[in-house]
């Protein structure tokens, strides 16, 4: 139908002009702010379900009809020691993993024997030729054509 190969895609299996199939108008990558996010949000996750929990249970103080500022010391307190008692155990098996030995073993190859090709012809030893020689048999051939 269209002689453009091209064209044929983007009207048949590119949805053409329909808004539904329409791409996004601009690309969003991975900048510097996606990788520090993603590196930064299970922290943030694990920091604000410690401080629900240390919320709940400052609020629940308060209804028993505790004093104030020493509820909300020994809940910081609590919630502070949770926090560092887990760092000091993520460290820990950190530390612990720390991988060592020589990695996925191998196979040795064995070397197998060489084998030696048999000797078919074997050229007769010539003296050889120097640079003074060569020079010498032109000359020579020089001459014989003059004369």
């Amino acid at each position: 139908m269209y002689e453009n190969p091209y064209l044929e895609y983007y009207r048949l299996q590119a949805g053409g002009n329909l808004a539904a199939y329409e791409g996004v108008r601009f690309q969003r990558g991975r900048g510097w702010f996606k990788k520090l996010g993603s590196k930064i949000m299970p922290a943030l996750k694990y920091l604000g379900k410690n401080a629900l929990s240390s919320a709940t249970s400052f609020l629940g103080d308060i209804a028993a009809g505790r004093d104030v500022k020493s509820s909300l010391k020994r809940t910081a307190l609590d919630t502070g020691g949770k926090i560092a008692s887990d760092i000091s155990n993520k460290a820990k098996t950190m530390a612990a993993n720390v991988q060592d030995g020589n990695g996925v073993p191998r196979r040795k190859k064995r070397k197998s024997p060489r084998k030696s090709k048999p000797i078919l012809y074997k050229a007769p030893i010539t003296e050889k030729v120097t640079k003074k020689k060569r020079k010498k048999k032109l000359k020579q051939k020089l001459l014989k054509k003059k004369k």
